[in-house]
């Protein structure tokens, strides 16, 4: 899968330059809905937060280690363009708001603890975007951050950004509570040869990952009694 994942980057590389910071949310009709529904998707979250939901760790999930230093944990709705039902039952006009997102992939809460650092990495999958929702930013202005490529984005709740997931990225969070973010991964709509050969990637990408979704919600069902 990993060499199928470099080629496709190759052939996305020579007919789109990659970028060097934040994409455009607007360059994508649906974020304009989502963001004006973001007290929705909060409100739900705040459920989950007074429920005391626990979330599992993204190492745990992913079943490798991903070189967070502190707490890092997410709940994840969707999983390769699939609803997790038994998470999804928590959060259901969350998932309702979904429907907007052409070639969803991925939808999830995340959450960076209290000090925690995510040091500059890059995703394997330049075939995909990721558009992301600020929750709950704990802190004073600043504490909570990410750098993409050679942009810095503060957190505030309601903010958006969209990026290339395989651009190197760091994120923080230096205050003392948790900070919640909700994002969405989708297929990177391209057009011509280079967008024909990564929709199929895309496809095999999902099959070799076709058991994320299960394991989440096993994960969930061990955590959440």
């Amino acid at each position: 899968m990993s060499r199928w994942l470099r080629w496709n980057e190759a052939v996305l590389d020579r007919a789109h330059p990659k970028p060097t910071g934040l994409l455009d949310p607007r360059s994508e009709a649906w974020t304009v809905g989502l963001l004006a529904e973001w007290e929705v998707i909060r409100r739900e979250l705040d459920a989950l937060v007074a429920d005391r939901i626990q979330f599992p760790g993204v190492s745990t999930l992913i079943g490798a280690d991903q070189g967070n230093e502190g707490r890092w944990t997410t709940f994840m709705l969707c999983a390769n363009g699939k609803v997790i039902p038994s998470n999804a039952e928590r959060a259901p006009a969350t998932v309702a708001l979904l429907d907007r997102v052409p070639g969803l992939s991925i939808a999830a809460f995340s959450v960076l603890g209290p000090h925690c650092h995510l040091p500059r990495h890059r995703g394997p999958n330049r075939g995909a975007l990721r558009y992301q929702l600020g929750m709950i930013v704990p802190g004073e202005p600043g504490a909570a951050r990410l750098v993409v490529g050679e942009t810095e984005h503060v957190w505030t709740e309601g903010a958006e950004l969209l990026f290339d997931d395989s651009v190197e990225h760091e994120a923080w969070n230096e205050s003392d509570g948790d900070r919640y973010i909700f994002f969405v991964e989708f297929i990177w709509p391209r057009s011509g040869p280079a967008g024909l050969v990564n929709r199929a990637t895309q496809q095999v990408y999902r099959l070799a990952g076709r058991r994320l979704g299960a394991r989440a919600a096993e994960l969930d069902a061990m955590l959440n009694r």
